[in-house]
């Protein structure tokens, strides 16, 4: 019968008494900076129209679905920051029409006037999610225009960035990123286009995808080419615009970025 030498069962306990203690130390400091932190006693109180839009939210149960600094329903987005990118057209439409799972909610000018003032309240409050550098909208916007231009694109796919850019497309895809991000709930086109043959491209802008939520897309048959010899051209330059989308967005961003 062999027995373990005691040298072994020494470091064994010992080792499991550091882990105890360490996940102990480290529950306290985390229990010290959760109730130190000032961020709400500093904070201004919602203003009445906010109150209201609370309310509002409440009432349709939203956090059912969505999350305020990662608490709530996992089905959408967390929406913390959500008015810094989200527009009031952007809004009135996804309140109105609903989107893929998110029903359609028929809410008057008024009540989505208090949802937008609760939403912007909110998101002066901090920073809901870790700030790992994500794609900018604009910075990818000027990204393509500039690498278009420099690269002598073709016309057709220099015709089809403006379609992509300045329609409805850019308002659903997130760019240059597979995570669907706030309220980019479509995928990245970018990397998925290459997974498609250009007979599927066009079928897609045609016909849309109905069950994930993609209309139509209403263009043409030329103005559908044209967009597919963007999406083609995005894809074979996908490693520079992200290098330039994403430049100088990790610049000094510490692991913890919460404020």
């Amino acid at each position: 019968m062999s027995r373990v030498p005691p040298s072994s069962q020494g470091f064994s306990t010992g080792g499991r008494k550091g882990l105890i203690a360490a996940l102990v130390t480290m529950f306290a400091l985390q229990t010290f900076l959760v109730y130190s932190d000032r961020t709400g006693r500093e904070m201004s109180p919602l203003s009445d129209t906010a109150i209201e839009g609370r309310g509002i939210w409440l009432s349709h149960n939203c956090q059912a679905c969505h999350q305020f600094y990662g608490f709530g329903g996992f089905l959408g987005p967390d929406l913390t920051n959500a008015s810094s990118r989200l527009s009031r057209d952007r809004l009135d439409q996804l309140l109105t029409y609903g989107m893929a799972q998110m029903p359609a909610f028929h809410l008057s000018e008024d009540e989505i006037d208090a949802i937008q003032a609760f939403l912007r309240e909110i998101d002066a409050t901090g920073v809901g999610q870790a700030r790992a550098p994500q794609p900018d909208p604009a910075a990818f916007d000027a990204a393509v225009r500039d690498l278009l231009v420099e690269e002598e694109a073709p016309a057709a796919a220099v015709a089809g960035a403006g379609r992509f850019l300045g329609g409805p497309c850019i308002a659903c895809h997130a760019p240059l990123t597979p995570k669907r991000i706030g309220t980019y709930v479509a995928p990245d086109l970018s990397s998925s286009v290459n997974q498609l043959t250009d007979d599927e491209v066009l079928t897609v802008l045609e016909s849309g995808r109905p069950a994930q939520g993609m209309p139509p897309s209403g263009l043409s048959a030329d103005q559908r080419l044209e967009v597919r010899a963007f999406l083609r051209w995005m894809g074979d330059h996908r490693g520079e615009l992200l290098a330039r989308t994403l430049e100088g967005e990790s610049a000094g961003l510490p692991w913890w970025e919460f404020r």
